[in-house]
This record gives structure tokens, C-alpha cells and sequence, in this order.
């Protein structure tokens, strides 16, 4: 079309100059190219042939005008093509990375995983037939979703395993790479008729899904399928109208602003962030079975307290912190045993279980804010307390035998209803701190003076005279 241009312009400065010599030589050299389809040359050398000069400049300027507008859309165009492939490549390549990741995530940890849901299965299945009445529909509604989620994962691994991709030496995967660019050049845009755009549209969706599976013979296939197809391979020039065009501008506009939504998800995703954040997936694959192996250790250990009447106690525990909700209560036996500090405040607590005895090595015990009308023994059984706050309750007395608790160095019993303290108080040699404001105190016992140790004592809001 260049040379089209160059002769209308020729034509327009002869026409200018009254020079029909020239203008008839360049009409002539227009009617020797290729111009079936252009009806605006064909009507432009009838009126010039038929001498109609200004008319034929008018048509001139409108087929220039035309043709140079047709340019700067076909630079966009190709502009745009060249981002979209570039988009496709960076989310095929993310695709490939998160495929690898899954693939190697399957082999190395799957069966891990598997047996995990399957004892969690099983412990629920355990509660769900000793549970209390209150409890049956909770525990069996949980087992319901166990169930679904472990033939989900068994669905998900079978799909995985369909999509298994080989695993290739570094030259292989250097060669994947150049073949797919190589291939994908071959099918731009740029070097294939309009008429064919359809076709290489489905052979790019194939070249892309073997390169995600890294399938190196289907990509070298295709490349091969491609170089031996001429109508795909020989340049071909159509005249495309500033319509098509736009359309077609349109349409790549579309599949960019798709492109980056898709990379923005992909890079959001929780594998890919995964994959970023892990210098050497191999090491996290090491870290993650460790972690696993220590959680189906901890599993098997639950399961077997469950079926062992020997640890009922920690079954009532777990029972009861689960009902009340109960935060960072240990799910394993032995750090259950070894806790040193619980908070069971703003439970609207008015009881203990039984079990909670067994929690011996606690030193910091926090049920301030509940409903106690009485130090619970359960508490009383802690001889290692050495902080025991409880602030706020229906508390009317302290038992005298109080100084079982004789660890203890900070007792908070502020807003309570108690009345009277007993004298074996001041036996509790090592208080530091004893905090007794707002209550209904009218006298205080004298071995309160035994506390050698008390750094602080509290009595505002009392009766005392």
C-alpha cells in the first residue's frame, strides 16, 4: 500500500501542476498493481480517466487520509498483540510453576495428609459414640465435614495424579522453553492472514497446555505441525478496513485486561505466594513433612487416649474447654500436662470439671469474672500455683483450707461478697500481694501479720473499722 501512496500523492502534485502527461503515467502504474477490492481507487482512475481532476483530488485526499488512519491502527494492533503475547507468556509460565509446585507437593506430602484426615476421622467418630446428648449433633455435624473434606482430598489427589508431569533435566527444560517461544512466534499474529486467525488461536491453546504440562514431544510436534503448514507460515498481505481493525483492536483489549486479571489472581494465589516465599521448595518440603509427622504423632496419641479409659481425665478436659470455648487450651496430652499458665476468665464459670485436678504444674490461673460462690476444689488441688486471680465472682467465703496452696504469691479476690477471711491465711507464707478491696470485710484475721513476705495488701471498698 506504500507504494499506492506514494503514487496518489504524484498524482495530486501533477493534478495541481495541469500535468496529464505524468498523471496518466502513475494512473497507469495504479491499474498494474493489485486493487480489485479497493472500490475507492477503482472509482478514483475512472475519474481521472474521464478528466474529472477535482473530483479525483477529493477522492485522493479521502484514500490518503484513509490509508494513513488504517497505519496507525495497524501499529496499535500490533502494539497490543505483542502485550498480549507477552501476558501469555508470564501467566503460562506461573501456571507451569504452581503445576511443578502442586506435582512435587502430591508426591512428597500426600501421604501424609492422607493419613492425618483419616485419624481425625476416626477421633471424631470416637467422641461421636461416648459423646453426652448435648454433644451428638455438634460432633456429628464435624465428622460430616471430616468425611467430606477426606474424599475431597482423595478426589483431589486421583486428579493429580492424572496430571503428573515428567519431570526433565535442565537441558530439556531449557529447550521446552525455546521451542514454545520459537512456536509461538510462528503463529503471531503479525505473519498470518486474517482468515486464518481462528486456526492459529487453537493451535496456541494446545501449544500452551503441553507447555504448562511441560510435555516437551507435543510442543516440538506442534512447532513441526506449524513450520509445515504454509498457509501459516507465508507472509500473506490482505487489506484489512479501519473497521475490522477496530474490531479486532477491541477484541485484543479484551483478552489483555483479562490476562492481567488472571496473572493479578495467580499471584495472589496461596501456592504461588508459597512458592515465592520458599528459597528451596525442597527444604520446605523436608520442614512440612516434619511438621505432619509430628501431627499425626500427636493424632495417634489423642486416638489412643479416646479408646483408653486410662486418659478419660483428658477427654473431660477437651470436652469441657471445647464447650466453653476455652482459648489455647493444649490439644496433646503432654503439653497439657506441662501448662503453666490457663485463662478461663468471662466464662460464666460456676463449676470445674473433675479433671482439672490433673493440671498440676500450673502457676498462673486466671478465673477472674465468672460465677464461683466458692474457691472450687479442683483449684484448692493446684499446690503450684503461685498466682491465682479471682476478681469479680459470687465469692461469700474462703475456705480454710486455703493454705493448701501454699506456692502462692499474688491472690486477687477483689469484688467478691466475702464476709470473713479465715485464719489459715496467714499461713500462706509466701504471698506478696493480697488484694481483698470491695468486699464486705469487717475485720481481718491477726495471723494476717504471719505474711512476712506481703509487699502489698489491697482493702479499699471494705467495712473495716
Amino acid at each position: 500500500m506504500e507504494k499506492i501512496i506514494e503514487y496518489l500523492e504524484l498524482i495530486r502534485t501533477s493534478i495541481a501542476l495541469n500535468d496529464e502527461k505524468i498523471i496518466a503515467i502513475h494512473v497507469e502504474k495504479i491499474k498494474q498493481l493489485d486493487i480489485k477490492n479497493h472500490d475507492n481507487l477503482l472509482h478514483m482512475i475512472n475519474l481521472l480517466d474521464r478528466n474529472k481532476y477535482n473530483l479525483g483530488t477529493a477522492l485522493i485526499n479521502k484514500i490518503i487520509l484513509d490509508e494513513r488512519e488504517i497505519q496507525k491502527l495497524k501499529t496499535k494492533l500490533k502494539l497490543l498483540e505483542d502485550e498480549h503475547y507477552r501476558l501469555s507468556e508470564e501467566k503460562n509460565e506461573i501456571l507451569q510453576n504452581i503445576d511443578t509446585f502442586n506435582s512435587n507437593f502430591h508426591a512428597e506430602l500426600n501421604e501424609w495428609i492422607e493419613v492425618i484426615l483419616e485419624l481425625k476421622k476416626e477421633i471424631l467418630t470416637v467422641q461421636l459414640e461416648n459423646a453426652t446428648q448435648s454433644d451428638r449433633e455438634n460432633l456429628r455435624l464435624a465428622l460430616d465435614e471430616s468425611r467430606r473434606t477426606y474424599q475431597e482430598f482423595l478426589a483431589l489427589g486421583r486428579t493429580q495424579e492424572t496430571k503428573q508431569s515428567p519431570v526433565l533435566s535442565t537441558i530439556d527444560k531449557l529447550l521446552l522453553k525455546e521451542t514454545y517461544y520459537k512456536a509461538i512466534k510462528l503463529c503471531h499474529p503479525d505473519v498470518i492472514p486474517y482468515s486464518l486467525k481462528n486456526s492459529a488461536e487453537e493451535i496456541l491453546t494446545q501449544l500452551n497446555d503441553a507447555y504448562i504440562k511441560k510435555d516437551l514431544p507435543k510442543v516440538k510436534s506442534i512447532k513441526l505441525k506449524i513450520q509445515n503448514n504454509n498457509e501459516l507460515t507465508v507472509a500473506y498481505k490482505e487489506r484489512i478496513s479501519q473497521e475490522v481493525l477496530k474490531e479486532k483492536i477491541s477484541k485484543i483489549e479484551e483478552k489483555i485486561n483479562r490476562d492481567k486479571e488472571i496473572i493479578s489472581n495467580l499471584l495472589n494465589n496461596l501456592t504461588y505466594h508459597r512458592i515465592q516465599s520458599q528459597g528451596n521448595q525442597w527444604n520446605y518440603f523436608i520442614e512440612t513433612r516434619k511438621a505432619l509427622k509430628e501431627e499425626f504423632e500427636r493424632l495417634e496419641e489423642k486416638l489412643k487416649i479416646h479408646t483408653d479409659q486410662e486418659y478419660s481425665w483428658v477427654q473431660e478436659l477437651w470436652s469441657w474447654a471445647d464447650q466453653k470455648k476455652i482459648k489455647n487450651f493444649p490439644q496433646d496430652k503432654n503439653e497439657l500436662l506441662q501448662m503453666t499458665s490457663l485463662d478461663i476468665s468471662h466464662k460464666s464459670l460456676n463449676r470445674l470439671p473433675d479433671a482439672f485436678v490433673y493440671l498440676k504444674s500450673l502457676t498462673i490461673l486466671n478465673a477472674s469474672n465468672n460465677r464461683f460462690s466458692h474457691i472450687p476444689k479442683q483449684i484448692l488441688a493446684l499446690n503450684n500455683l503461685e498466682e491465682l486471680d479471682l476478681k469479680k465472682n459470687d465469692l461469700e467465703k474462703i475456705p480454710k483450707n486455703i493454705d493448701q496452696l501454699n506456692h502462692l504469691k499474688i491472690l486477687n479476690l477483689e469484688q467478691n461478697k466475702i464476709e470473713k477471711l479465715p485464719k489459715s491465711l496467714g499461713n500462706i507464707k509466701s504471698l506478696r500481694e493480697l488484694k481483698l478491696s470491695y468486699n464486705q470485710l469487717q475485720k481481718l484475721p491477726d495471723t494476717i501479720n504471719n505474711l512476712e513476705n506481703l509487699q502489698g495488701l489491697y482493702l479499699k471498698g471494705n467495712q473495716l473499722s
